[in-house]
């Protein structure tokens, strides 16, 4: 079609071909991809087009006025063809009617230019096939304005919507389309300056490297698929290369973020199947969400070796387009997905045996405040009821002295059961800390040793669980002061910061306290580890023994 062209200016001759064959050639082979079928076709079709576009250079029969009127639908084409890659359709309703105005425009418009104009005007010989009628040159010129104008804007307007397409585009469809839209712009800033040496008046040499310059620029088009097709490559390779690092050690948060660095998606979610409680899981042991809000995402379900639910990813719908980059990803990761599993199920068993933990804990402090309700209310009642009983005998027998000896002794001793059984009470929970809370309770053990004690601690109440807790450690601690620190002085202080209670015992005994050399204190610190806290028993740097402990409280 441009074959005289080649007789006297080979170089635009060369160029031209070159972008009439690349350009289809791109679009047959993107016509393979069953997700760009329609766009690899548009492409063919601006192939096509653009050659259309120089059968002028026969200078003879209809194809001059034909190369006029169909030839500028070349970058109608292109422009749906990129508006669209690499989604399967328009993405957007703008783009639709951008596609519809610039066709309407483009080609509308060059049909009007010609059949208001005459061959000489441009360039051709008067004789070829026409059809029109003469307005005139100064009223051709002014049609021929305004349809450059109006070109040019479109043009502009083309180079906003990209500037937008490109700024929504992420993750991997942002690799994807970035060559393409940067090939878009460069033939579209192309097209504006050809229509501004249109309405400009300049030499025609200039006019002549304006088309060279669009002829370069729509040569880039092949380039840019080529390319993102390399860096699609590239990313595949790097998938396995960062997925493969972290079967050593993996973690279900590890293996999540390498996925969501492999794929490009920082959304992407990773939920593991556990067989024993049929549900997914996130790291953090929640449940997969309800199935409405996966609406909008790709939902992938991966299987292990024996065919087995094994995970569960949710993605940008995006990577759809790249299912043999995201086949690439979960094949890599196999074993680490595998690996995180069981990572994750021991982190679930943990976290059940921590729960249980907790959970016989607050059975054991409910079951102490029973035994010590029912030891208070029950048998101390009968036991005073017992004693009233004897002091109302006493009163009848007091000519009797033998009886009366009897009934003292009966109440020494009953008084010395009552004594045993408040001990026993307040031993398993004293009444004061239900009643009055930690300060008071950790007083009334201060005011029983013997030895000086400073008590700092604030009047705030706590959870239950966590006031017998640290209370029971600071009793402990304060009786083993009593019993084997041979100490002239004792601190307790209470301080709460960081949702969390601390409590320090210390005195200025002669030290050398072990928490594992007792029972007392080893239950304790097994106490406070199965509700998230921690125990901590040293010598002082001055001399004496220091308890330490943390609960949460938050």
């Amino acid at each position: 079609m441009m074959a005289p062209l080649a007789g006297y200016d080979p170089l635009t001759f060369g160029v031209n071909v070159g972008v009439a064959v690349s350009v289809a050639v791109a679009g047959v082979v993107l016509a393979g991809d069953p997700d760009q079928r329609t766009t690899g076709r548009l492409l063919v079709l601006v192939g096509a087009l653009w050659a259309l576009s120089w059968v002028n250079e026969w200078r003879s029969g209809p194809l001059p006025f034909l190369s006029e009127v169909i030839g500028p639908g070349w970058y109608v084409a292109g422009a749906a063809a990129l508006l669209r890659y690499p989604q399967r359709t328009m993405s957007r309703r703008t783009a639709t009617t951008y596609v519809v105005a610039l066709g309407v425009w483009g080609c509308g418009g060059s049909t009007v230019c010609a059949v208001t104009g005459r061959p000489e005007w441009e360039g051709l010989p008067s004789d070829v096939f026409w059809i029109g009628w003469d307005l005139g040159e100064k009223a051709h010129g002014l049609v021929s304005a305004v349809w450059f104008s109006g070109l040019g804007l479109l043009l502009m307007v083309l180079l906003v919507m990209l500037a937008v397409k490109l700024r929504r585009a992420h993750g991997l469809g942002r690799v994807e389309a970035l060559p393409a839209v940067v090939t878009t712009a460069s033939v579209t800033l192309t097209g504006i300056v050809f229509a501004v040496v249109h309405l400009v008046p300049l030499p025609e040499r200039t006019h002549e490297l304006a088309l060279v310059l669009i002829a370069v620029a729509v040569l880039t088009i092949p380039v840019s698929f080529v390319v993102t097709a390399v860096r699609t490559h590239m990313a595949r390779a790097a998938v396995a290369d960062l997925v493969l690092s972290l079967t050593e050690a993996p973690t279900a948060s590890s293996v999540r973020g390498a996925l969501r660095t492999a794929l490009r998606d920082p959304s992407l979610e990773l939920y593991f199947w556990l067989a024993a409680e049929r549900r997914y899981v996130t790291e953090d042991n929640q449940p997969d969400p309800a199935p409405e809000t996966h609406e909008g995402r790709w939902a992938i379900e991966i299987a292990d070796a024996h065919g087995d639910p094994l995970a569960m990813l949710l993605t940008d719908p995006v990577l759809r387009r790249h299912r043999g980059l995201v086949s690439a990803a979960i094949g890599a990761g196999g074993l680490a997905l595998s690996n995180g599993r069981l990572h994750q199920q021991v982190r679930c068993q943990l976290e059940e045996v921590r729960a249980s933990r907790q959970r016989i804990v607050a059975a054991t402090l409910r079951e102490r405040r029973r035994i010590e309700r029912d030891l208070h209310d029950g048998a101390q009642q009968s036991l005073l009821a017992v004693s009233a009983t004897l002091s109302a005998a006493r009163v009848h027998v007091d000519d009797q002295p033998a009886a009366t000896a009897v009934i003292a002794r009966a109440q020494e001793d009953l008084a010395r059961a009552l004594g045993d059984l408040r001990d026993l009470a307040r031993g398993l929970h004293p009444a004061v800390l239900t009643d009055q809370g930690l300060g008071p309770a950790l007083e009334r053990v201060a005011e029983g040793l013997g030895i000086p004690t400073e008590l700092d601690v604030p009047e705030a109440r706590f959870d239950p669980e966590v006031e017998s807790a640290i209370y029971f450690v600071g009793a402990e601690a304060l009786t083993n002061i009593a019993r084997h620190a041979h100490a002239n002085r004792a601190w307790v202080s209470v301080t709460v910061a960081d949702d969390a209670i601390r409590l320090r015992v210390e005195d200025d005994g002669r030290g050398g306290a072990q928490p594992g050399a007792g029972s007392g204190l080893r239950g304790l610190e097994d106490r406070l580890r199965a509700l998230g806290g921690d125990l901590d028993v040293s010598d002082r740097a001055g001399g004496g023994t220091s308890v330490r402990a943390m609960l949460p409280c938050g």
